[in-house]
């Protein structure tokens, strides 16, 4: 499973990450909305774990944008 990870808090990002790999899932994380919204239109993630408070757009901007893009990923928030 590939998970894609939004979170900009630094602790959780890494408890998040190394929980993933642990159970053995693919786990990209990043920061930044931008960066999922890119990310996120290479089609190879199963999941997305998406943070609300993010620094330049909220995570349901980004959930937004992901859908008005035509990505059904599913989002867990």
């Amino acid at each position: 499973m590939n998970v894609l990870l939004v979170e900009d808090d630094e602790l959780l990002g890494k408890s998040l990450q190394q929980g993933f790999k642990e159970k053995e899932y693919e786990c990209c994380w990043l920061k930044s909305g931008d960066g999922a919204l890119a990310h996120a239109a290479s089609g190879e993630f199963n999941v997305v774990v998406l943070d609300l408070m993010l620094p330049e757009m909220s995570g349901l901007e980004v959930l937004a944008k992901f859908r008005r893009r035509g990505l059904t990923v599913p989002v867990l928030i």
